[in-house]
């Protein structure tokens, strides 16, 4: 899958749940070296702490399928 496309699937389960975004919330790549674009993310641990994280787009669907959430942690 292209990271254009990648990206635009982000994007749009983000928005279908209704999380706000911005440039900075979804690219930490960058644009200028071939590393794919990572997604910071607040990463909920099994003892209901919580840390930032960047995840590849692929990956953004099973971290929000599990309570995860788009953005840097509080």
């Amino acid at each position: 899958m292209k990271s254009t496309t990648k990206l635009m699937l982000t994007a749009a389960i983000a928005i279908f749940i209704g999380l706000p975004l911005s440039k900075s919330n979804l690219f930490a790549g960058n644009s200028k070296s071939n590393a794919p674009a990572k997604v910071d993310m607040c990463h909920m641990t099994s003892n209901g702490k919580s840390h930032t994280i960047m995840v590849s787009p692929s990956a953004v669907a099973a971290h929000l399928a599990h309570g995860d959430a788009i953005g840097a942690c509080p």
